[in-house]
């Protein structure tokens, strides 16, 4: 992990290099041709990205109702699906590319701008190398794993902060099944697709359900602003001297929101920007999901470890969630879509003790309520998430409670608008009332800082070389400075990245 400090301002340094090398490598694949997709879904029906993305990571409503169908094409015929191993009473296609697939993601270069300290430039890539596996053994069930490895996680041991490289499992990794043929059995009435039912052929889904994912998934796969479908992807910590010089940047909806509090099975701080709750990608827990009313209503509920946990359970409690989506407006122009939750979570962090905030107390219950929305009007998507927390007063120690704000909300907005075919150009906005320690009770520091609020604006320029290549150039800028808080200590900065999927 090279690092290159300068004095100032490093974007006066690498800004013009930037956009530069940006320009050079778009005008070499200017002149290419457009590829046909390559990730294992697509190679496996034969099919462009463009069928089930608007542009990647983002979903347009077939590859939402793909993802739904067990990542399963509606009515597709068993003659025209790939040749496929029999083994026993599962298949596999034969084509091991049909089942692998990879993305390299990460910033070629970046530098930032911090109040009242030198500026950071740095060279790093990748930030994250993805392993996906998948495949459909039967009609009826689905595995997906994802394997990651991460230059950058943020690690805290011994009191001080440190960026270490991390491999395992990443974001998700579950089976999914669909209940509708075995529910079907018992005579419980089901919502099944047109040719199940006997009907017409229809390429949409006219009700299906319900569908049990189980592992490690994610929460909000199919909210109006999906945790892990981001055009600006987030940005890993700044770490300088074991000092948290800068909180990850990520979407502030998502984020933990609270300072000073600590993961419930382990002394580490969780950071107010740290996706957490029904926000987690990668949390061990069982989702169940369908829809009611043809596409009209999608519904789903699920069980999880919390505490962003994965297969410990040092809580020994789980914790819960519902939510609705609400789909309108469907056209070959136009769609609208928007979705509220609700999460319950229980023993799902630790405060701070009141005596001596640097080390984790008692567990505490967590709720948590969200709604989004999602517009796509012919080029453009809108979507943007409000999501509001709030900590049991009760569980905190009677000595915190007058230093402790048990609320907090956040909100981010983004809009992407496709210039071109190659073109996507984006801005997002994210604003944050944290909540958490006001003011340190007692002698020593709170890891992550006290209770502060954020703004930052976000812009970003990607070109698609192919369907799956892009690259991209961001601008972020904080709209709140303060060098007291590692939310608030940055300026702005520039970077550019590659992503690629193949």
């Amino acid at each position: 992990m090279p690092k290159y400090q300068t004095q100032g301002n490093p974007l006066r340094r690498c800004g013009a290099t930037l956009v530069m090398l940006f320009l050079a490598v778009a005008a070499v694949g200017w002149f290419t041709t457009p590829a046909m997709a390559i990730p294992a879904w697509a190679r496996k029906h034969n099919l462009q990205c463009s069928t089930c993305h608007t542009r990647p990571p983002r979903l347009n409503r077939f590859g939402e109702q793909f993802h739904e169908m067990n990542f399963m094409i509606p009515n597709t015929s068993e003659e025209k699906r790939p040749e496929r191993q029999q083994l026993g009473p599962v298949s596999l296609e034969q084509q091991l590319g049909n089942h692998l697939a990879f993305r390299v993601l990460g910033n070629l270069a970046q530098g930032f701008e911090f109040k009242g300290r030198s500026g950071r430039s740095e060279i790093s890539f990748p930030n994250e190398l993805e392993i996906f596996i998948a495949a459909n053994p039967t009609d009826d069930i689905a595995v997906f794993v994802e394997l990651e490895n991460e230059l950058k996680e943020l690690e805290f041991n011994a009191g001080e902060f440190e960026l270490e490289q991390h491999f395992g499992l990443g974001h998700e990794a579950f089976l999914m099944i669909n209940l509708a043929k075995p529910l079907r059995r018992l005579g419980l009435p089901t919502m099944v697709h047109g040719a199940e039912a006997g009907g017409m052929v229809h390429s949409s889904i006219l009700g299906h359900g319900p569908m049990l994912m189980i592992g490690l998934v994610d929460p909000s796969t199919n909210f109006s602003f999906p945790t892990a479908r981001q055009v600006m992807t987030s940005l890993p910590a700044d770490v300088e001297n074991e000092e948290l010089l800068r909180l990850p940047i990520t979407p502030y909806a998502f984020g933990g929101k609270f300072f000073g509090l600590y993961k419930a099975n382990e002394n580490d701080p969780l950071l107010a920007t740290t996706p957490t709750l029904y926000n987690t990608a990668g949390a061990l827990g069982a989702d169940f999901h369908g829809r009611l009313f043809g596409n009209l209503l999608l519904y789903q509920f699920g069980v999880m470890n919390g505490a962003n946990e994965r297969s410990s359970d040092a809580n020994e409690k789980k914790d819960y969630y519902a939510g609705l989506r609400l789909d309108l407006g469907e056209s070959n122009f136009a769609r609208f879509n928007i979705s509220g939750f609700a999460y319950w979570g229980n023993d799902t962090a630790r405060a701070p003790r009141a005596s001596d905030p640097s080390r984790p107390g008692r567990l505490i219950d967590w709720r948590r309520y969200g709604l989004g929305a999602n517009l796509t009007w012919r080029w453009l998507d809108l979507y943007g998430a409000y999501v509001w927390d709030k900590i049991n007063d009760e569980d905190l120690p009677v000595l915190l409670r007058p230093h402790f704000d048990n609320t907090a909300s956040g909100l981010t907005l983004e809009a992407d608008f496709l210039l071109s075919n190659k073109w996507l150009a984006s801005l997002r906005y994210d604003s944050l009332d944290g909540g958490g320690l006001m003011e340190s009770s007692g002698a020593t520091g709170v890891p992550g800082g006290l209770r502060a609020n954020g703004a930052m604006l976000g812009a970003q320029a990607r070109y698609y070389m192919r369907q799956n290549v892009s690259l991209y150039l961001r601008y972020q800028y904080n709209l709140e400075q303060d060098e007291e808080s590692p939310l608030t200590s940055w300026v702005h900065g520039a970077m550019l990245g590659i992503d690629l999927d193949f």
